[in-house]
């Protein structure tokens, strides 16, 4: 996972960060062993927006399939951001972000569980890294 500062100008951020795909089930019995697939992924865009009410999170864009959801509250992304905002204290600032599917639903690479990561992800680098939580959930999925 990669998250890099995409450009900063005073308050106006936007983080942009990767999550590669993975491949589960090396092992017999339950999914506890893995590993990253280099080259295809997720990305998620996160930028500051004062269109949001604060402490929320708006999905602005999908770039991949329709028929995911752009309310945060049924979205993995959405809810991984929303629950990393949380985690950090974050309460006053407004954020959109959004989605570009390099993975195909139901490929079975982990295409929720990157959405979900790469958004912790991003809203903790947005906010100085801070978290070593935020990143020891990503690195384990």
């Amino acid at each position: 996972m990669v998250g890099e500062e995409m450009g900063m100008e005073g308050m106006d951020g936007c983080w942009r960060s990767f999550a590669p795909a993975t491949v589960a089930n090396l092992g017999p019995g339950f999914d506890f062993l893995g590993c990253a697939v280099d080259g295809i992924g997720d990305y998620v865009s996160l930028l500051l927006d004062p269109a949001v009410h604060p402490s929320e999170i708006s999905i602005t864009d999908i770039d991949g399939p329709s028929k995911l959801s752009k309310n945060p509250l049924c979205n993995c992304a959405g809810i991984a951001a929303i629950a990393a905002m949380k985690m950090l204290g974050v309460r006053s600032v407004d954020l959109s972000l959004s989605l570009e599917k390099g993975l195909t639903l139901g490929s079975g690479l982990g295409s929720s569980v990157a959405n979900a990561a790469v958004a912790c992800v991003a809203v903790n680098e947005m906010f100085g890294g801070k978290s070593n939580q935020i990143h020891s959930f990503s690195f384990s999925n």
